[in-house]
């Protein structure tokens, strides 16, 4: 078995944060340029949730949902680009995602990433990626109860088939646990990107940057010498 049946995505952006938490002003804009991509280009079967869509309640809803409809022969991206959290822990760092409708301050009003972990982890799917666009994304680290492949800067066909065949789980995150993630970047100019810069990174590399190897370099005749 080397394929998969079905590419399933979940695509969250949350801008409108209210309750005393500052709004974002380009994860929404990133979310849907992310979906889009991953439908037009990738045959990703995409559920997009913005602002009010994502609620901490509407967030658990979709978990039980998953659990009931993803399958082991699919293939399964969960992209979050929101506000993150992490807190001192018994043994690391404890990420919280923001949910939409949190209250500044209130814990019991965040997404803990141990829950996360604890929903997907109970998926059966063959190959997971999670994407995480947040500040203290990295400690998510800390959450997971499996073990995290690094992948290597060049993947070889014969390692590409591998990672097809064999079940995958996989985590990329913007900053790590003890860092902050920028919303917004602006040029020398000081124009402002609609965009984060981990999410602009993220849409070239799914338009087909990423399939491209450095072209080589011709050395000059003045240089052999």
């Amino acid at each position: 078995m080397s394929r998969f049946k079905r590419n399933i995505a979940i695509v969250i952006g949350i801008n409108d944060y209210r309750n005393g938490i500052s709004p974002l002003r380009t994860a929404t804009q990133d979310a849907t340029a992310i979906a889009h991509l991953l439908k037009a280009q990738h045959q990703y079967q995409v559920k997009l949730l913005l602002d009010q869509q994502a609620s901490l309640d509407n967030l658990e809803q979709l978990f039980e949902q998953l659990t009931k409809s993803v399958r082991s022969d699919d293939r399964f991206l969960f992209y979050f680009g929101g506000h993150g959290i992490a807190l001192n822990g018994e043994d690391g760092p404890e990420g919280f995602l923001i949910p939409q409708d949190a209250r500044l301050g209130e814990v019991s009003s965040y997404l803990p990433m141990l829950r996360l972990n604890q929903a997907l982890s109970e998926l059966p799917c063959r190959h997971f990626l999670a994407i995480l666009d947040c500040c203290f994304a990295g400690a998510f680290r800390w959450s997971s109860t499996r073990k995290l492949a690094a992948v290597p800067k060049v993947i070889h066909k014969e390692r590409y088939d591998r990672f097809i065949q064999d079940p995958a789980w996989q985590v990329i995150t913007s900053a790590g646990s003890d860092q902050y993630a920028w919303d917004i970047v602006s040029d020398d100019r000081g124009e402002v990107a609609n965009h984060s810069p981990f999410a602009l990174a993220l849409m070239d590399a799914l338009a087909g940057a990423a399939d491209q190897s450095p072209p080589p370099v011709q050395a000059s005749l003045r240089e052999m010498d």
